[in-house]
């Protein structure tokens, strides 16, 4: 015989019978099964929204990274040509290295 906490007074009984100590019958925990059924298909459908949903958003945080780096690299392209050229300094070379008198 199996047995489950009643859902009105919590003691152990046997789900298919009256609860001998507060009179729950099954009736009420066919309705409470069946609420909480409901209960749990809804947030299964909850859950199915928020996968969805969690993959959209991804998506989209990939565009928008992959668009922010192009318009970043085009930004440095264009900030390098408009540079003015860098000008050499002119000014003494350095003299070669001489190897030590041996």
């Amino acid at each position: 015989m199996e047995q489950s906490p009643c859902s009105m007074c919590g003691r152990l009984r046997d789900p298919s019978e009256r609860c001998p100590h507060c009179g729950n019958t099954p009736e009420i925990l066919a309705a409470e099964l069946a609420r909480i059924n409901k209960a749990i298909a809804d947030m299964n459908t909850e859950d199915l929204t928020l996968v969805a949903q969690r993959k959209k958003l991804s998506s989209q945080l990939q565009a928008a990274l992959h668009q922010r780096n192009l318009l970043r690299n085009a930004v440095a392209e264009q900030e390098a040509k408009a540079a003015p050229p860098r000008q050499r300094r002119f000014g003494r070379r350095a003299e070669p290295a001489t190897p030590p008198a041996a």
